[in-house]
Order: C-alpha cells, then sequence, then structure tokens
C-alpha cells in the first residue's frame, strides 16, 4: 500500500502503526478521513467504530462486517480486499468529495452509532440476553447467593462498566 501511494504521489497520506488512544485523539481531531485497508473478516471493527463516533467518514474494505458499518457513499466508501486499483478508485471517488460532503458523511456515521452502538445499550442487550435465559439479574443478592450463571454475569458486567469505553455517550463527538 505503500509503494502504491508513493506512485500516485500521494504524499500527503501517513502510515502511523499503533498509537495509543491519547496519541490518536489529535489526529482524528485534524483527519480528513479514516482509511483501514483490512483483509480480515471482522464483525465490527472498532478502529472503524471509533472514527464514525469521531465524525470521520471511513475508507474501507468490502469484508466482513465492515460493510454493515460502513455504507458505500453514505458514511465512506468501501473497496475489494486486495484490490489495489478498486482502492485507487475510492481514494479518488473521497478526493472529489467537497468538505460539506465528507462533513455529513462523519456526521451519518456518528449518528449510526449513537443509534446502533452505544456502550451502554450493548451491556443493557447483553443483561437483556441473560434475563431470556432465566438469571434474575433484579435481585442479585436481596435473598440468597448468586447462581454460578449470576455470579459470573456480575462480574462480566462490573468489569465493563469500569472501561473508558470509546463509545460512551459523551465521548461521541
Amino acid at each position: 500500500m505503500r509503494a502504491f501511494v508513493a506512485s500516485r504521489g500521494a504524499a500527503h497520506i501517513e502510515f502511523l502503526g499503533f498509537l495509543s488512544q491519547r496519541e490518536l485523539e489529535p489526529l482524528r481531531r485534524r483527519a480528513e478521513g479514516f482509511v483501514l485497508p483490512s483483509i480480515w473478516y471482522e464483525n465490527a471493527s472498532l478502529g472503524i467504530l471509533e472514527a464514525m463516533a469521531a465524525g470521520l467518514p471511513c475508507l474501507t474494505t468490502r469484508i466482513g462486517g465492515n460493510p454493515e458499518l460502513v455504507e458505500d457513499g453514505v458514511n465512506g466508501f468501501l473497496a475489494l480486499p486486495n484490490d489495489p486499483e478498486d482502492w485507487y478508485r475510492i481514494l479518488r471517488r473521497f478526493q472529489a468529495t467537497t468538505p460539506e460532503a465528507r462533513r455529513l458523511m462523519g456526521e451519518a456515521g456518528r449518528e449510526k452509532v449513537r443509534a446502533r452502538h452505544l456502550w451502554s445499550d450493548h451491556l443493557e442487550r447483553v443483561e437483556s440476553c441473560y434475563r431470556e435465559a432465566g438469571v434474575k439479574v433484579s435481585n442479585w443478592g436481596e435473598t440468597s447467593a448468586p447462581s454460578l450463571a449470576e455470579a459470573t454475569l456480575m462480574m462480566m458486567l462490573a468489569s465493563l462498566r469500569r472501561v473508558p469505553h470509546w463509545h460512551n455517550e459523551m465521548h461521541v463527538r
């Protein structure tokens, strides 16, 4: 990908490798978009969800769960995996979009995160699954010791609630 970008004279594109959340935040604020040329099947890429929460249009591959998160032309663009020419096509397409169109794409992604991917909503769905399976979530510890399933769920939910998460409502710009 580096050679391809260099051969096209796209000197403004940077390949940064792994960065911490603290290092990423200022980059997201100045970024025009988010590029993830993944070749792996992921259900819900955390990188894409973080970029969407930050209001960035996403350019990614049409593989795994990516097309469920990124709608081509709505909140980003999709390319075929391992296809440099298709990547060239979507990068050119992105370059041709106006700043206002990019802003609207970013807002569409942010709204998708708010509507479907908030951490608090995820925790509620996890609890709901356990309730449907017969685990009594509401009166833990009130009358008797929790069952093994209840204790496991209590520990898991307590742990998940302590994790500072990118899609907590206060982190969605």
